[in-house]
């Protein structure tokens, strides 16, 4: 991160650039100060000023990582600084997993967390296809199960991407055989959803809301919107009919 300071004179003041946009005044006690003193004192106030800029949101300083080995050691570049803490992911620690799936049955057993405050960030691979499903972050978001079937609704082969995902065989791709450029982008893409959770940044509900499709044959990315939808009630039981 860079905090030299970016000293300048406007209007006979002395204003000092930060490396977030920001401009800043010196104020006039500082300006009587020698150069290599005015440039300490303003690089220290940079200093504390971007580390309080990069903070998380308390609370969401860090993230559960979860899921197939191979993967989350393929993403391990793209997840460096963070504070990720691999766990079990049905006993996570904080307040958002991020997990890779590496079979079909664990695309959805995280479904239940969000009701319980836990957020959900979930990452597979179906062929060339790498996917990253909405930001679960409650019950109003679209859970794995939900996402399966708007897809399911949203193709032209319906019939035959169902049957597929009901097949019996449990091994999906992993992450770790992918190309460096397709890894790279996937690993950006995870990176922006996390900081938008952890900073609350205003692109936040919209990541909520969008399945992210990579072709990484093409590396061709795109988006597709997914909403939640109210779960139908089960069908009543047929109630049986005794003679008088």
């Amino acid at each position: 991160m860079n905090t030299t300071p970016e000293l300048f004179t406007r209007d006979g003041h002395t204003v000092v650039r930060a490396s977030d946009g920001t401009f800043l005044r010196v104020t006039a006690s500082t300006t009587t100060a020698s150069a290599a003193e005015l440039y300490r004192q303003v690089g220290e106030r940079l200093t504390a000023r971007a580390a309080q800029h990069a903070a998380p949101i308390p609370g969401r300083e860090g993230i559960t990582i979860a899921g197939d080995p191979a993967g989350l050691a393929a993403l391990a570049p793209a997840l460096s600084g963070l504070d990720a803490t691999p766990r079990s992911p049905t006993s996570p620690d904080r307040a958002l997993i991020m997990q890779v799936v590496a079979g079909r049955t664990q695309h959805l057993e995280l479904d239940h967390l969000a009701a319980a405050g836990t957020g959900v960030l979930r990452c597979y691979r179906e062929g060339d296809l790498l996917l990253i499903d909405p930001l679960m972050l409650g019950p109003e978001d679209p859970t794995g199960s939900q996402v399966l079937r708007r897809r399911i609704a949203a193709s032209p082969a319906a019939a035959d991407l169902n049957a597929w995902l009901d097949t019996a065989g449990e091994h999906t791709p992993g992450l770790d055989d992918l190309d460096p450029v397709a890894l790279d982008m996937a690993g950006a893409r995870l990176r922006q959803i996390i900081a938008a959770w952890q900073h609350n940044t205003a692109e936040l509900p919209r990541l909520r809301r969008t399945l992210w499709m990579l072709d990484c044959a093409t590396l061709a990315a795109s988006e597709h919107p997914v909403l939640a939808f109210p779960e139908p009630a089960a069908r009543p039981q047929p109630r049986s009919l005794s003679r008088p």
